[in-house]
């Protein structure tokens, strides 16, 4: 599955799904930042992620077929 596959699954899952986010930032280091997704203005580009950890762990939604 690709990243931005990733983050379409995630959008799906209601208001307080939080997501660790590791991104690089202009000085070349690596930061984490916990969002809620659905509550979050920060919208993350594929570029911007190398991994994302799910809190808790990812799911079954109810939409998805497989």
């Amino acid at each position: 599955m690709q990243v931005s596959e990733l983050i379409e699954r995630l959008k799906k899952y209601p208001a307080g799904l939080e997501v660790l986010i590791e991104q690089n930032t202009d000085n070349g280091r690596t930061v984490f930042s916990k969002e809620v997704w659905g509550l979050a203005e920060y919208e993350p580009k594929e570029e911007d992620i190398f991994c994302l950890i799910y809190l808790p762990p990812l799911l079954n939604h109810p939409d998805d077929e497989d």
